[in-house]
């Protein structure tokens, strides 16, 4: 997971996502349809999905030193300083240290609640994984090594034999590729079949507690900003 700041530099240009983009109703939507985590919103890979960079092209960097600004290209400072990363995690070092030592404590309880809540949800969603996963791999790996010595055994003849046998080779492989995935296929879509309703369960039980937690964080951030808007309040070094 990417912290916040994040950005992308590609041919003198920096690339970035503000909560004003991603909290519209275009955002939101865009958000929906590619299953992006809000702890994801500002992630290098959400950058680069969004303005359609490909991977390797271009430098992904980050910073989350606020004590300055002059550690941050001069577009996202503008973007901080005009309100547009409203939403976003609070960065240290942009109000005054009262305030920012305020909301620092009212943010602690709140991500303890939410962790707390989360912990046997995750603990139970575990419990039911390991075993369906257990039985899994235990009925794969019998199917598995038989496989594997079959295709030994025809390996070695294969190599002894190459020139001659190729064609030999892959009309023995194909009959033995054939009978594994055969019998891969139930054993695989049992599983699927158990794990869906597991996956549900817990998604479903994860929702509220998700949905609780930001709704309490929005608030929360929403007086932040509010307090970043007036100069006064804000760090000397970003006024």
């Amino acid at each position: 997971m990417c912290e916040f700041a994040s950005w992308v530099e590609r041919r003198d240009k920096v690339y970035f996502l503000t909560a004003e983009q991603l909290f519209s109703g275009k955002g939101q939507k865009w958000v929906e349809e590619n299953g992006i985590s809000p702890d994801d919103y500002y992630g290098h890979g959400t950058i680069r999905l969004w303005y359609h960079i490909d991977y390797g092209d271009g430098i992904d960097k980050e910073c989350t030193d606020f004590s300055a600004p002059d550690n941050f290209p001069d577009a996202i400072v503008n973007a901080i300083k005009n309100g547009k990363m409203r939403g976003f995690p609070f960065p240290r070092a942009l109000l005054m240290k009262p305030l920012d030592d305020e909301y620092r404590a009212k943010l602690k309880p709140l991500d303890d609640e939410y962790r707390a809540k989360l912990k046997p949800l995750r603990d139970e969603y575990d419990a039911k994984l390991n075993p369906l996963r257990d039985e899994y791999w235990a009925k794969l790996k019998p199917l598995r090594d038989e496989y594997r010595a079959k295709l030994k055994a025809l390996d070695d003849e294969y190599w002894a034999k190459l020139k001659a046998l190729d064609d030999d080779y892959w009309a023995k492989l194909k009959p033995l590729d054939d009978e594994y995935w055969a019998k891969l296929k139930p054993l695989r879509d049992e599983y699927d079949a158990k794990l869906k309703p597991l996956r549900d369960e817990y998604w479903a039980k994860l929702k509220p507690l998700d949905d609780e937690y930001w709704a309490k964080l929005k608030a929360l951030d929403d007086d932040y900003w509010a307090l970043f808007v007036i100069p006064m309040n804000r760090n000397p070094k970003w006024r």
